[in-house]
């Protein structure tokens, strides 16, 4: 019913989103969809993708109801963590998802990728060989030679264009049976979270050239807290019939209450 309700114009474009791959473009769109849907919903008129007077940007909608006018930006900020090249945690999390739909009573994994491929393999393709390989391992053996030597069964895998190498951990004796996640140890990012900085810059890509932008961008860059910030402008803005300046709102949207 939302995706019903946005203008056909510009259907074909979030359509197209929605079915990108990259979590940033597919999150993107339901933020902007979710927005259209809340606006809509507060009474507001909107017009997609809006023509600025003095710049060749575009942002997301301006909102209209008796005399306000309000430019707003859509904008999606994920953890702030760049990834290291090659390396994608969404896609990641699909073979992950999939090997833990497997159960093996006697050993945990611990994965590595070689090569994150563009699709999402299918769950059998991923797990099937791994649960044949696991069942073909004796743990008390596997857990014998970890204590000698240190080293666990480890081999690789290719699924498609992904490429990942698997070592089994051997379960202990005593819990071995127990209900539990199959992957034990697997890929992480790790940085320095900085989500103010990707909303400074996505407003600013978005202001940019635009003298009906400058006010508010500036009072966004010199925010202490910036998303209560944005949240109080556009509070105060709704309540006001009188005020007519116009702004553009960009709201933090995290990935992980965007899953939910």
């Amino acid at each position: 019913m939302w995706f019903a309700d946005y203008p056909p114009d510009h259907a074909t474009d979030l359509r197209g989103r929605f079915r990108n791959e990259r979590a940033g473009a597919h999150l993107s769109a339901w933020w902007e969809l979710y927005l259209h849907r809340l606006f809509t919903c507060l009474g507001y008129r909107l017009d997609v993708h809006p023509q600025l007077p003095d710049s060749p940007n575009q942002p997301d909608f301006m909102l209209g109801r008796e005399r306000e006018r309000v430019y707003v930006e859509a904008a999606v900020v994920f953890s702030g963590i760049v990834s290291d090249e090659g390396q994608d945690a969404v896609r990641e999390g699909w073979v992950v998802d999939a090997l833990n739909k497997h159960y093996d009573p006697n050993f945990m994994l611990h994965v590595e990728f070689d090569r994150v491929g563009r699709l999402r393999p299918r769950e059998r393709d991923v797990s099937g060989p791994v649960a044949t390989w696991l069942a073909s391992l004796d743990p008390d053996t596997a857990s014998g030679e970890y204590d000698r030597s240190g080293e666990l069964h480890e081999r690789s895998f290719s699924v498609g264009e992904w490429q990942l190498r698997v070592r089994a951990v051997p379960v202990d004796r005593e819990a071995r049976g127990l209900p539990r996640r199959l992957v034990g140890v697997g890929p992480s990012t790790t940085g320095q979270v900085d989500d103010k900085e990707q909303l400074r810059a996505s407003t600013r890509a978005a202001a940019m050239g635009s003298r009906t932008f400058h006010w508010f961008w500036r009072s966004v860059s010199r925010s202490g807290s910036t998303t209560k910030t944005l949240k109080a402008r556009c509070t105060d803005l709704a309540r006001s019939s009188s005020e007519s300046t116009s702004l553009a709102g960009s709201v933090k949207s995290d990935s992980r209450t965007v899953h939910g």
